[in-house]
């Protein structure tokens, strides 16, 4: 059977301290700049110890993607219309309207805070990601929190896997966001806006169902 066949590419080889630098100074970057990278470098690391022609490939794509996408960086950038304006209380919002309206253009000057999450719809699981931080309508773009996990259950549908995303996000960054925002008593408290970018998601957020 085939499970009985021996993988070649499981032979313990002896590391190679290049391949262990590159990933080592990668795993830097994908902590402090770049968290999309994160799951390839980590599946690198797993690898070192039984290295093959493939890692090496996957290794040097990875340096060339970064090297190719060398803007596209998490920025800490604070627009002068919102630091003025300060914090802004988010009114619950019309649940119709967001439902109907993904970009919400006439959110007032101000800064607040907000979870991005995401989701790749894969088989036989899917990858979650979020991004908590500042945010606001001027440019206000301060990252404070990130992270990405591979779904423990297999979602059905692109939607379920967004859904399933979502959840990790804010159960992961609510913690966190008390501790910023939720003093009630000193006037420091601020709703958690939650980013989605999934039809399916607004919907039962809109309905319950």
């Amino acid at each position: 059977p085939l499970r009985d066949v021996p993988i070649p590419d499981a032979v313990p080889a002896k590391p190679e301290q290049r391949n262990q630098k590159l990933i080592g100074m990668i795993l830097w970057i994908a902590r402090v700049a770049r968290p999309d990278v994160a799951f390839c470098v980590s599946r690198l690391g797993s690898r070192v110890a039984s290295w093959n022609e493939r890692c090496t490939k996957e290794l040097a794509r990875c340096v060339g993607y970064l090297e190719r996408s060398r803007e596209k960086l998490l920025e800490l950038c604070v627009a002068r219309s919102d630091a003025a304006a300060g914090f802004v209380d988010l009114p619950e919002p019309d649940m119709k309207e967001l439902f109907e309206r993904v970009e919400d253009s006439d959110r007032p000057a101000g800064i607040y805070p907000s979870v991005h999450s995401d989701a790749d719809w894969a088989a036989p699981k899917s990858q979650s990601g979020y991004l908590y931080g500042l945010f606001g309508s001027g440019g206000t773009r301060c990252p404070i929190a990130w992270g990405s996990k591979k779904q423990s259950i297999t979602a059905d549908s692109s939607g379920m896997s967004e859904f399933i995303a979502g959840h990790y996000a804010v159960r992961a960054i609510l913690p966190l966001h008390e501790g910023f925002f939720g003093n009630r008593d000193f006037g420091t408290h601020r709703s958690l806006c939650l980013q989605v970018d999934n039809s399916t998601v607004l919907r039962i957020s809109r309905t319950g169902v």
